[in-house]
């Protein structure tokens, strides 16, 4: 496989995975970055998913979510915080909320409640 087709594998893998998340948490938002490790067994991604505050306790552990994505065959680490939460992490500087912020990419926010959710841009240090 050519890098240009193993490009393309890992997008349509990715997608698939947001998709997924989306269909089973009904998040407000997802961040994903990528694995800092390449070491053999090591994530594919990582995700940070923001849930609405009553969400289902069930959804509330990383596990559900990695569960659904290692069933489409994806490794992954899965971070999930309430949005108020995660808020509030967005205030305190080199918090998980303000790292992913700054140096992840939001792929999927959820039309519904944009306008409640804190902007996605670089937070200063």
């Amino acid at each position: 496989m050519n890098r240009v087709e193993h490009d393309n594998t890992r997008l349509a893998s990715v997608t698939q995975a947001i998709w997924a998340l989306v269909d089973k948490l009904a998040p407000r938002r997802i961040y994903m970055t990528a694995s800092s490790s390449d070491e053999p067994g090591s994530f594919d991604w990582d995700f940070f998913i923001v849930l609405d505050n009553d969400a289902s306790r069930r959804l509330w552990d990383g596990t559900f979510a990695e569960n659904v994505l290692s069933g489409l065959g994806i490794r992954s680490q899965v971070t999930v915080a309430g949005v108020d939460d995660f808020r509030s992490a967005l205030q305190v500087p080199h918090s998980l909320a303000a790292q992913v912020v700054e140096e992840g990419h939001l792929v999927f926010a959820s039309r519904q409640h944009q306008h409640q959710e804190p902007p996605a841009h670089r937070l200063s240090a």
